[in-house]
């Protein structure tokens, strides 16, 4: 339907509405005619517009578009090219027909001006382009238009300009990339600064090479033949210790890697690592490692080869790389996205309607049950279920409804309920039993129980069929439930074919029934089935995404793997030889892993690779998979889980109804049992969300109790009393620690040493009566002990011992044996420690009791570990340490730091948040491992027996045509039959491999044993079966994206709401957005204060230099320099030219003069106040590192030292590139928001350092003698040191490539002597294990250290960031920064240079002008200023605080008064008077109000004393002329008008002076008289006015009248 409208008559323009995926929408179309000739009224313009507007035209596009992506994924198929110019041809056509419809560019709505038909123009153009080429050049191969050809897959996405909902993502995230552009500037800033870093140290030192000594004898050959030999000794790799492709690093440096005997370590030795790729030898190259670095993919290598070849002590480059580069600005990247999409979304009114659609399936849940009971029998009637036919058609109708309100009674009864719940948990514990080489027993019982549960849950079906009848099929729970029982029945009579075992896994959704009976399970289901929905959209792109690098990938590698490129080693296994394996490829680059890849990549098409894989990283992994993560955390918010609190109420109440069903019966059988434990009360829900908004307003039902209980929880430095429910678990108050009970306090009150019930009956208790002497010696005892232990002085000596004993545990490392001396000094001080510990328990037992001292966390804690490190005393006096039972408890010695947290504020807060999160993690843990049950199992169904692999003596996988089965294997006596450490031989081990799959590491060496699984015992085929891929697809979007995040999303809640809880944000429930917006504000305020101003020297030399100094562009001018000099930094390489080597020196001896030059600018221009600005001292820093540089290179260049030492110098020009920093406002707000966060990173990084240092303690002393492998070498990697320990501990901190650590710490015999262990003389001795591993002990130790520190610990890290980055932002929304603050005070030093705080009245009005937005107000404000009603003290003063004040709330809007906001407040005004004492010593005299009613009222004084005054003449004069009316009567007709005009100039004379000196100053004054004059206005008498007998003058109300005045706007008649 064509429409005009008045848009075609003024902006030439009309509309089309038309359906669109069933909905109407509206076309806009230019007016003018297309191509010049067509106007809208033509035939063939109209139809071409009826054609682009009919909705089967998009669908035959979409059709289209389909179909060719198709054909694009198969570029090896003949008919593929034939097919391009059809699809061409369609594409020409739609754009001929849109552009006849549209018009091409000129004019507004033609075909162009959209910027999604660009992208099919440029296609389109590309592809005809092509083919111009393919006609003018026949001879050319296709490869080289393979680029050209590459633009095609463009066309996916032309769906997203068809779509609607596709269209609004991307163009939101398009819009997002605006937010993003200071967050890339500083992510590229670091990786330049990385990468100069690397550059300047590491250029080189991956070329070290361990070469074998000469064979020969160099005295005994002459100089030049030496040379020769020795060149091509060096230079032939076979004397190249190591591998090919992995030959051994060392260095010459303190602490590098050395090279075995008869070796040397030899610089510039052959090519980088890696294939030449892994160096930072030029910037391009270092660029790539940082990045590397900072994506965190396969970085254990990088940092493996540096420290080995550099030293230990470059770990500090990686720890800021680490936790700057990626911690930071990575998950910056995520959260920034995030917020940017959310704000678009909500613009555009697309807000997330996930919750709905989650209602709509929890209320399906619901009916189920509603099913159950809507149709009961009340009152015994018969309640008929059946469909209105049934009655008619059955002539036992009423027997068959008795029989099913029976069956209905039966089916809704509760034990049957509890009974089904049993039998689903049994089933799902029998499944899980299955295992590889399972004996006959089992497996017959597994088998037996598959039959009974499935006919429990065949019965169960039937029986609620006949039951609920039409019901039945209303829920969904009970379709799902027929599913299975199906599945499960076909799965019976198809059990003995092979090849149909996928209907096995069709029992394994069993476990998903557990959703009906488990409120949690349930919820979490339904918020994951939904969540696809509500992503439906962003799912698509993300596929659109893949596919469009996975066709890249196709057309422009296919031909480019092939084995020549990739000898001796064949093509890799992850590369672009079919779209299957593309998808995967970018698959794997989409999860975070791309430089393996990409290394390979390289090897096959050179650095044209970087453009499909970048590009993929940053679009795929950065952008749309962080954004899908993002949002489907916010799917998993405790808020989803709390709105279905009440969800599992009637279940619980069903359980109850059924243990007391089970209570009655036992109670019948037993009528003396009457003591039944009760079930627990509590919902599963009300465990999940304890630390719910929703919970802390029931906690605190209104402002005065949370304003008491922020007292009580919060004021910790007052130290108040708290109450009993927010104590810790160790009896004291959260946070408090010895320092906070004074000393002179009254004795706390001593508690029984034992409970009641155990002091009954005994005779010596009396004895104990303080009444006694006995007793009061007692009493005074323990006052005393009580006194010691809460005396802080004792609690730091005990903190020292509990360090210093910690500090002697990292000396009994590998080479303890061989110290005899230090291993007795060890022993000597372990006895006093054990002594020390043992009388601090003591003390503590008399001061609080045993009863308290044992039912306390964490001095039951202490007991423990005094109880381990005196059996382990005895046992080693004993001479029994060695056994294997003592050995444990020697190890658990390294339990003694833990005791230092009790003791540690700043830990205690955050283990606090891990303890109180624990109920909450557990429920939400033991769901997710439901998941994870589900694949495992899987898993053991699929592979259990087939990772089994023939090696040879090196540990080669041999090919299944050499080796095929178990049996030839092991008739050859070199070879082995082994098995993969990581298996999926039961549920178990399932579940350590799928734990690998889940955090990416060791998941390819899974993946790959499982695409080569044939069968068992059967020798495994390369990529027997490639789409097993799916099966790990499928888990890592369900095992990893879903449930991993949402067990760190709980931990991260959990810790937010405890800080929320320490900062007293519970009173933020009971304010309004406004008022919390203010609050926030407020709370800045108190960090700056006014500065005295650096005045101009009145020198004129030292003016010179200030003004320079002060000169923006001076400030310019040194930019472009730091620029400038950056580049040339950048230059450096290498092996470079002696120029380049040359010239590089000069001008950084140029660029260090300049930096000289400016410093002493500076100085001579601000004198001291120079160093008064941060920045300032900043770059005097950077200027005296810069002249040491100088100064070394110089000093050592003619002394042969190692590079590392010239190195030193040059790194310190890098400082300079941080200058660049303060001239950019985006990247300073990004890194203020790491400032912020430094005391909480603090408190975690200490907590983090605790448990690295307990677990390297365990690691070194359980796998310190283990045999050395390929992957725990020793040298670096390896736990034989507590610095070893440390640095691979930092390593595995990020989980990298811990499973490559996991393989050697389950070495066995035969591969290991369990027995002895070998020293470094040679000498063996005896020792438990041996050299080998202790698997029991290996695999929790490095889970759990995974789970704590990567999933834990450094995900809190992040959340703390992520927090001060969502407050800065908050903050920037609201208006006011903490830069207006600064621009605040930066004027405010112009009016107040003495930094008084205080400024004069009289130039607030240019103070207020001067000020820039959002604080600023330009003139005239004299009205805004008196609004302010700011308080005037003293010598007629403001302070800066008040104005401040003022001026955010202005800003903010009306703040309402309540009784909340007044409290908080009182307290910030409270906390200014400690910030600002000058402010509270002063005593008001006014206020700008008062100041203006003062001024007013003077006005107003003024005017009635002169309108008095004139009044008086006008009188006079009134009775002149009524005296003198008589006498001119009688004058003649001339002297009569002499006298009028006399008079008349008089009167207005006198008028003009009255209203001329009572005229208002101020602007409300001038209002004022506006409106009480605008009805009186005087016309002064003119020479050639016409004469009137009436004179007419306005009355003038006066505070003081002699007379009597008429009414306000009347006139009096003076008759003359």
């Amino acid at each position: 339907m064509i429409l005009c409208d008045i848009f075609f008559l003024f902006l030439q323009t009309f509309v089309v509405i038309a359906k669109r995926f069933k909905k109407k929408f509206i076309y806009r179309f230019s007016s003018t005619s297309a191509f010049f000739l067509l106007p809208p009224w033509n035939p063939l313009r109209q139809l071409a517009v009826r054609i682009a507007t009919n909705q089967f035209f998009d669908y035959f596009v979409i059709l289209t578009i389909i179909v060719n992506c198709v054909f694009m994924t198969m570029p090896d198929l003949q008919i593929t090219e034939t097919l391009e110019y059809i699809f061409l041809a369609i594409y020409v056509v739609e754009m001929l027909i849109k552009v006849t419809a549209r018009g091409f560019i000129i004019d507004k709505y033609t075909y162009l001006r959209d910027g999604w038909n660009w992208l099919d123009f440029i296609v389109i153009v590309l592809a005809f382009v092509t083919i111009l080429i393919q006609l003018i050049y026949p001879d050319l191969s296709i490869g080289n238009l393979q680029v050209l050809r590459t633009f095609r897959v463009l066309r996916a996405l032309k769906t997203v300009s068809i779509v609607p909902g596709l269209k609004t993502i991307v163009n939101a995230l398009l819009r997002a990339f605006k937010m993003l552009i200071d967050v890339i500037m500083l992510t590229f800033f670091c990786l330049m600064v990385f990468a100069l870093f690397g550059l300047q140290v590491y250029q080189g030192v991956l070329r070290h090479k361990c070469v074998s000594d000469l064979p020969f004898d160099p005295n005994t050959t002459t100089p030049e033949t030496y040379d020769t030999l020795y060149a091509n000794h060096i230079r032939n790799i076979s004397n190249w210790y190591g591998e090919p492709n992995d030959y051994m690093l060392c260095g010459n440096t303190s602490g590098a890697g050395g090279c075995p005997e008869n070796f040397t370590c030899l610089p510039d030795i052959g090519d980088n690592p890696n294939y030449g790729y892994t160096n930072y030898d030029n910037f391009g190259w270092a660029i790539l490692n940082a990045f590397q670095l900072i994506t965190l993919d396969f970085w254990e290598d990088n940092y493996d080869k540096v420290i080995r070849a550099s030293g230990p002590w470059n770990v500090v480059f990686f720890i800021l790389v680490v936790f700057f580069g990626s911690f930071y600005l990575i998950n910056l990247m995520l959260a920034v996205v995030a917020l940017s999409y959310e704000e678009e979304a909500e613009n555009a009114g697309k807000v997330n309607t996930m919750y709905t659609n989650e209602k709509e399936a929890f209320l399906k849940h619901q009916d189920s049950r509603q099913s159950l009971h809507d149709a009961m029998s009340y009152d015994g009637q018969l309640v008929d279920r059946n469909c209105n036919i049934c009655s008619s058609c059955c002539r036992c109708f009423v027997p068959w409804i008795k029989f099913q309100n029976i069956i209905h009674r039966f089916i809704t009864d509760p034990l049957l309920d509890l009974f089904i719940t049993l039998c689903i948990l049994m089933n799902t514990i029998i499944m899980a039993c299955e295992s590889h080489e399972m004996s006959e027993t089992t497996q017959e019982t597994i088998r037996i129980s598959n039959y009974v549960f499935t006919s429990v849950f065949t019965l169960e079906a039937i029986l609620k069929i006949i039951a609920l009848s039409k019901y039945y099929f209303a829920s969904g729970w009970n379709i799902f439930d027929f599913v299975i029982v199906l599945a499960s029945l076909i799965d019976l009579g198809l059990e003995d074919i092979d090849g149909l075992s996928v209907f096995r896994t069709f029992r394994l959704l069993r476990v998903f029934r557990l959703a009906q009976s488990w409120s949690t399970m349930r919820i979490l289901i339904s918020i994951i089935v939904n969540t696809f929905g509500a992503l439906g959209n962003l799912t698509v792109v993300l596929f659109i995404i893949i596919y469009i690098f996975a066709v890249t990938g196709l057309q422009l590698f296919n031909r480019s793997y092939t084995a020549d490129k990739f000898s001796p080693d064949g093509i890799p296994r992850w590369n672009f030889s079919s779209f299957f394996h593309a998808a995967m490829m970018i698959f794997r680059v989409l999860c975070g892993e791309w430089i393996e890849p990409l290394y390979d990549c390289m090897r096959a098409e050179d650095e044209l690779c970087m453009l499909v894989f970048l590009p993929a990283l940053v679009l795929g992994n950065f952008m749309v998979l962080n954004l899908f993560l993002a949002l489907l955390l916010n799917a998993f918010a405790t808020d989803s889980l709390n709105k279905h609190k009440e969800s599992n109420k009637d279940d619980t109440s069903r359980f109850k109804l059924a243990f007391h069903r089970i209570k009655h019966l036992c109670c019948c059988c037993l009528p003396g049992n009457s003591n039944v434990v009760k079930p627990d009360e509590r919902g599963e829900e009300d465990v999940i969300g304890q630390f719910e908004t929703s919970e802390k307003r029931d906690k605190f039902a209104d402002f005065g109790k949370a304003l008491d209980g922020m007292k009580k929880e919060v004021d910790l430095e007052k130290g108040e009393k708290k109450d009993d429910g927010d104590k810790d678990v160790d009896g004291l108050e959260l946070g408090d620690t010895a320092e906070d009970h004074k000393e002179g306090e009254e004795p706390p009150e001593l508690r029984d040493c034992l409970p009641l019930c155990c002091t009954k009956g005994i005779s010596c208790s009396k004895s104990f009566d303080p009444s006694t002497p006995f007793g009061k010696f007692w009493k005074r005892m323990r006052e005393a002990c009580s006194k010691i232990v809460d005396n802080k002085i004792f609690e730091y000596g005990i903190l020292f011992v509990i360090f210093a004993s910690s500090v002697t545990l990292a000396f009994e490392d590998v080479h303890l044996e061989e110290n005899q001396e230090l291993k007795l000094a060890l022993y000597y001080l372990n006895i006093i420690f054990c002594v020390i510990f043992v009388a601090e328990m003591l003390f503590k037992w008399f001061a609080y009791g045993l009863w308290k001292y044992f039912t306390n966390f964490w001095t039951l804690l202490d007991f423990l570990i005094v109880c381990i490190s005196v059996a382990s005393l005895i046992a080693e006096s004993l001479g029994i340490s060695n056994l294997t039972a003592f050995r444990s408890l020697r190890t658990l010695r390294a339990l003694r730091p833990l005791r230092a947290i009790s003791r540690l504020q700043s830990m205690r807060i955050v283990v606090n948040a891990l303890m109180r999160a624990i109920p909450a993690i557990f429920n939400v843990f033991i769901v997710c491992m439901v998941f994870w049950l589900i694949f495992s199992i899987m898993g053991v169904q699929f592979f259990a027996g087939k990772f089994y692999k023939c090696v040879d003596g090196n540990g080669e996988i041999l090919l299944n045509t050499v080796v095929p089965n178990k049996t030839e294997c092991l008739r050859n006596s070199n070879y082995k039959w082994k098995n993969s450490n990581v298996n999926f031989d039961n549920v178990l081990q399932g579940y350590l491999a799928l734990f690998q799959v889940a955090t990416f590491e060791g998941w390819m060496e899974v993946m790959r044993d499982a695409i080569d699984s044939t069968e068992v015992d059967v020798q495994p085929k390369f990529e027997n079966n490639i789409y097993y891929y799916l099966y790990f697809v499928a888990f890592i979007i369900f095992g990893s994206f879903f449930t991993l995040n949402l067990i760190i999303g709980v931990i991260i809640d959990n810790f937010n709401v405890l800080k929320k809880k320490y900062d007293g944000s519970y009173l933020d429930m009971f304010l309004t957005p406004n008022q919390r917006n203010y609050y926030n504000t407020l709370k800045k305020l108190g960090n700056k204060k006014p500065q005295k101003t650096i005045k101009r020297p009145k020198t004129k030399f030292q003016g010179f230099f200030f003004d320079i100094a002060t000169s923006n562009k001076f400030e310019l001018s040194i930019i472009v320099i730091i620029f400038l000099n950056m580049i040339t930094l950048a230059i450096e390489s290498y092996k470079q030219s002696d120029t380049i080597r040359d010239a590089l020196k000069i001008l950084n001896i140029i660029f260090t003069v300049i930096f000289i030059l400016e410093c002493m600018i500076k100085l001579i221009g601000m004198r001291w106040h120079y160093f008064r600005q941060f920045w300032n001292v900043f770059d005097f820093i950077i200027v005296l590192l810069s002249v040491t540089g100088l100064i070394l290179d110089d000093l050592l260049a003619g002394v042969f030292v190692t590079p590392t030492l010239l190195r030193v110098g040059r790194v310190f020009r890098i400082g300079r590139v941080l200058r660049l920093i303060k001239a950019a406002k985006g990247l300073r707000k990004l890194l203020f928001a790491l400032i912020i966060s430094l005391p909480a990173i603090v408190n975690i990084g200490a907590l983090l350092a605790l448990i690295m240092y307990i677990y390297a303690i365990l690691g070194m002393s359980s796998f310190k003698n283990l045999r050395v492998s390929p992957m725990m070498n020793n040298d670096i990697v390896n736990f034989q040191t507590f610095a070893n320990s440390i640095i691979l501990l930092f390593r595995l901190s990020t989980s990298a490539g811990w499973n490559e650590i996991l393989d050697p710490l389950l070495i066995e015999y035969p591969d290991c002597d369990p027995d002895t262990i070998e020293l470094s003389n040679g000498q063996r001795i005896k020792q438990t294990y041996g050299e080998c591993g202790i698997p029991w002990l290996a695999i929790p130790y490095m889970v759990t250290y995974i789970f704590i520190a990567y999933l834990v610990i450094i995900n809190m890290y992040i959340a703390v960031i992520l927090e001060n980055f969502n407050q800065a932002h908050e903050q920037e929304e609201v208006g006011i920064t903490e830069d207006d603050f600064d621009m605040f005070y930066v004027v405010w030093e112009r009016y107040d240079p003495l930094a008084t705080q205080f400024i004069k009245y009289d130039v607030l009005s240019d103070f207020l002008a001067d000020l820039e937005e959002p604080l600023g107000i330009p003139k005239p404000n004299e009205i805004t200023i008196v609004a302010f009603n700011l308080p005037i003290v003293e010598g007629d003063k403001l302070h800066c605080l008040d104005i401040l004040m003022a001026l955010v709330k202005k800003h903010l809007g009306s703040v309402d008064e309540t009784e909340e906001s007044k409290a908080l407040h009182k307290k910030m005004e409270t906390k200014f008077g400690d910030i600002f004492p000058s402010r509270v010593m002063t005593v008001k005299k006014s206020t700008t109000m008062q100041r203006k009613k003062e001024d007013v009222a003077a006005r107003t004084l003024q005017r009635c004393w002169r309108s008095f005054k004139t009044q008086k003449a006008l009188k006079n004069i009134t009775s002149l002329a009524m005296q003198q009316k008589t006498d001119i009567a009688n004058q003649a007709s001339q002297s009569r008008a002499n006298s009028i005009i006399s008079l008349g100039r008089r009167l207005s004379n006198a008028l003009n002076t009255f209203f001329h000196s009572s005229r208002p100053s101020s602007a409300l004054s001038r209002v004022s008289l506006k409106s009480n004059t605008s009805h009186h206005s005087l016309q002064p008498i003119s020479k050639k006015s016409n004469i009137t007998n009436t004179l007419k003058v306005p009355s003038i109300n006066t505070l003081y009248s002699s007379g009597t005045t008429s009414p306000p706007g009347d006139t009096q008649d003076l008759y003359l």
